[in-house]
């Protein structure tokens, strides 16, 4: 398992609950044996004062003095010794999961035991920062109580003690550190209230610490959520949830505005607490946003390039919704819109789609409507047929679709039309072709390059008459993904439209493809809207 250090100081903190994870934490304690002014001073006039030594053998608390060094003085205490330190007339002692006792031999090595501490976890050593000693914990625990303040890891002013000796200032030690004890960091949050968020915008959220707190620029915060939960195996349970990072932006003397990474949503009533790496979000695969609408459009202009003048375009016109698991999409596209010198060009699919929706995948179906102003026998499988109806024919369509990935992350994303021909040149049921036939298949890989840009590849086609591809950006210009967000894209590829028509030849009526093809440019936009914030649901 993971180890992290967290720091606390002892007399402001208490030790809860249990959690899942194995984390590494310090804890200050001040100095029990702090003397005063006058005491000092005194002890400064006891030059003449014996040496005392402090070792540890299993049990065993060892104490000798220069006056009697053959003359040990055996503690037996209830659990195995870690460590020992001595400072200032107190020894420290280091007792596993056993906690820590302090011992008094200010006066005599008589050690009179002070008090006993039961941290939860494991007491391993101890080292000085400044005038104060800190105990080293190695422990299972780490949710802390409301009026806890995250503070700055101070460096540790030396390394833990592990049986040897060492010495008040009134004594010199045989064996003593030579290392000397380091400055230590300024504490990040010295106020006593808790740190909340005051307000959330569009992906970003204003704390009520600032400068004067000591916050910095890019410096990150964990936020929590109150979790309840009532399942039928597990019964009623409720719990802290990590639901987002913030980072922060832009700093004043009092506040600080932090942004928040795609797919994160926080609510006034959340929790602060430090960022640990393990918090770090994952751009490839962020947190799924729920009870959103999106409305997104794109639209692909292009000009011909064969001998003959024309143009088109490739639209996407889409709306929709994802709930706590499901999705619900209507959508218009790809529609294909062209003209050349011989006719124009009319192609599209009018789908209504839905399914299960998760943070990993999405799978659904959908059916509707394809219209062409063509020959839609030929171009759906009669490829004989040779009527002269121009006018604008519909067919009943069915869609697949699945979503590999997190919707807001590295994804891949496929969807496959079908659609009914309605064989009408059958002269009997012997011969009916009609049925279900492929009608085209669209994809568009995402990949993430920061918390708010993409990487897109997308393209498609088939036999309902148009073919594109493109590669392009998509860009969150405002907002991270959650209600208020606005998206905008911008890509470039290649696109055709084609139909089958009947058009005056210098032979007469015949049947010809009419295509619509060159290089194009795409513009998209993206928004969401729906939970508005700060209301927490």
């Amino acid at each position: 398992m993971k180890k992290q250090l967290l720091f606390h100081h002892i007399p402001s903190v208490y030790f809860l609950s249990r959690m899942a994870i194995v984390v590494v934490s310090m804890w200050a304690v001040s100095s029990h044996a702090q003397q005063t002014t006058a005491e000092a001073a005194k002890d400064m006039q006891h030059t003449s004062a014996p040496e005392i030594h402090v070792a540890f053998e299993g049990n065993n608390l060892i104490l000798t003095t220069s006056e009697a060094p053959n003359e040990p003085k055996s503690i037996k205490l209830d659990a195995p010794i870690q460590s020992v330190l001595l400072h200032r007339g107190t020894v420290y002692v280091a007792l596993g999961n056993s906690g820590m006792q302090t011992f008094n031999i200010t006066a005599d090595p008589a050690a009179i035991p002070e008090r006993t501490l039961q941290p939860q976890g494991s007491v391993t050593g101890f080292f000085l920062v400044g005038d104060n000693v800190w105990m080293q914990l190695e422990s299972v625990s780490g949710l802390p109580v409301n009026e806890w303040q995250p503070v700055s890891i101070p460096s540790p002013a030396a390394k833990p003690v592990k049986k040897t000796t060492s010495t008040p200032p009134q004594v010199t030690a045989k064996k003593q550190s030579s290392e000397k004890a380091k400055p230590t960091a300024p504490a990040i949050f010295e106020r006593q209230e808790p740190i909340q968020i005051v307000k959330v915008g569009q992906g970003e959220a204003l704390l009520n610490v600032g400068a004067k707190d000591g916050v910095r620029v890019a410096q990150r915060f964990s936020v929590f959520r109150e979790t309840r939960l009532n399942k039928k195996e597990l019964g009623r349970f409720s719990g802290r949830e990590q639901v987002a990072v913030l980072t922060v932006i832009a700093v004043n003397e009092s506040s600080c505005l932090a942004k928040l990474p795609r797919g994160d949503r926080v609510y006034t009533s959340d929790i602060i607490a430090p960022f640990e790496a393990d918090h770090a979000p994952r751009k490839a695969y962020p947190r799924r946003t729920d009870h959103i609408t999106e409305l997104a459009f794109a639209l692909r202009p292009l000009i011909n390039v064969d001998s003959q003048k024309g143009a088109g375009a490739l639209v996407d016109v889409e709306a929709t919704h994802y709930g706590a698991h499901t999705f619900i999409n209507l959508k218009l596209g790809p529609g294909a819109f062209g003209y050349n010198e011989d006719s124009n060009v009319l192609s599209m699919s009018l789908l209504a789609q839905g399914g299960y929706d998760s943070r990993a995948f999405a799978v659904g179906l959908g059916a509707g409507l394809a219209l062409v102003n063509g020959n839609m026998d030929r171009m759906l499988g009669r490829w004989d047929a040779d009527s002269a109806d121009e006018s604008t024919k519909g067919a009943f369509a069915l869609s697949q679709f699945v979503r590999l990935g997190a919707r807001d992350g590295l994804n891949l994303t496929v969807q496959n039309t079908f659609f009914y021909y309605h064989d009408k040149t059958a002269a009997d049921a012997s011969e009916d072709d009609s049925g279900f036939v492929y009608g085209g298949t669209t994809g568009k890989l995402n990949i993430p390059l920061n918390d708010r840009m993409d990487l897109f590849f997308n393209g498609g086609g088939g036999r309902f008459g148009y073919a594109f591809g493109e590669v392009g950006i998509f860009a969150w210009i405002r907002g991270n993904g959650d209600a208020g967000s606005l998206g905008i894209s911008a890509a470039t590829g290649g696109a055709g439209m084609w139909v089958y028509k009947q058009i005056q030849t210098d032979w007469g009526l015949d049947s010809e493809r009419i295509t619509v093809g060159g290089p194009m440019v795409s513009l998209g936009f993206a928004y969401r809207f729906g939970t508005p914030h700060p209301a927490k649901p």
